[in-house]
């Protein structure tokens, strides 16, 4: 009689865990089955109204001079411009239309000429932050494959003579090539090595080396080297420095009181003094026999200082 008893105590017990542990599993499958559900897609606007701001009803009443200061170029070369940049234009798509393709060089030229954040100009031009970001790089690319190859580039051997006549013409210098300088332009150091990019100035910054002529026209350009780096070592390094030491600056020479004198470049004192590059005497005081020199130093000097600013 006892074992029967304990029998059918366990059977009990085993029966009230069972039913203990139905709900348990119950409950578990439940969750299963509603992480398996698929989730309802979130809702989100495809593009948000916005009204016209600065561009569409600003811009068209803006005068010569306004229009120049708020894209660094008139009208008419800003036209120039956007014909030349048809790759940025987008077709309609069926349920709105795009951005035209004046606004996006617009956009991209007062990006570039303010330094203003993304977000400023999305508000400015009604367009979205990711906009301003996409035009701005595709304005950029177009700028260094089409514009840069046209208009940036060295004088040939054949037009050299005549460049350098233009030159004397124009400054007083005689065989004048082209005016050499450096600018720092401001920029958000990488996280790696800031420090490499702080100037002696103080602040972060990479340096844009260009030559102009004598119509502040650029003929060269070389831009990303750290702002910590010197202008000389900058230009030591550059692919101008090889082109100078060449005998393309050498050939036109002309006889200038029993020297032979090639073609030369102007700079100011942070350049090294060779026979292509030419650089003020350290004592501006001297007087006599450099008073001449000085006279056509300073034509170059301010030949510098008028030289279009960049950064």
């Amino acid at each position: 009689m006892e074992k029967k008893a304990q029998l059918h105590t366990l059977q009990m017990r085993k029966s009230s865990l069972k039913k203990q542990k139905l709900p348990a599993e119950r409950h578990c499958r439940v969750l299963v089955a509603v992480a398996l559900q698929p989730c309802a897609p979130e809702t989100r606007v495809w593009i948000s109204p916005r009204p016209p701001l600065w561009y569409d009803t600003t811009e068209p009443t803006l005068s010569d001079a306004d229009f120049k200061a708020n894209f660094h170029d008139t009208r008419q070369p800003f036209a120039y411009i956007v014909s030349s940049c048809s790759w940025l234009s987008r077709q309609d798509p069926n349920v709105r239309r795009c951005i035209p393709l004046h606004k996006r060089v617009a956009l991209s030229l007062y990006r570039l000429a303010s330094s203003a954040e993304e977000r400023t100009v999305a508000h400015l031009f009604s367009v979205s932050r990711s906009s301003v970001n996409n035009i701005c790089r595709e304005f950029c690319d177009i700028l260094l494959h089409v514009f840069e190859p046209q208009n940036i580039c060295m004088p040939s051997i054949n037009d050299l003579k005549g460049h350098m006549r233009q030159f004397e013409a124009t400054t007083g210098f005689p065989q004048g090539f082209g005016a050499l300088d450096g600018c720092h332009v401001n920029v958000a150091p990488a996280k790696e090595n800031p420090q490499d990019c702080c100037n002696y100035k103080g602040w972060y910054s990479v340096i844009l080396l260009a030559l102009v002529d004598h119509l502040y026209k650029f003929i060269f350009t070389n831009v990303g080297s750290p702002g910590r780096n010197h202008d000389s070592a900058v230009y030591k390094g550059s692919v101008l420095a090889r082109v100078v030491n060449t005998q393309l600056l050498s050939e036109p020479a002309k006889q200038i009181k029993g020297e032979s004198v090639g073609a030369i470049n102007l700079c100011d004192q942070a350049f090294p003094l060779t026979s292509n590059l030419m650089k003020p005497y350290p004592n501006r005081s001297t007087s006599g026999k450099l008073c001449g020199t000085l006279t056509t130093l300073c034509m170059k000097q301010d030949l510098l200082w008028r030289m279009p600013s960049v950064g």
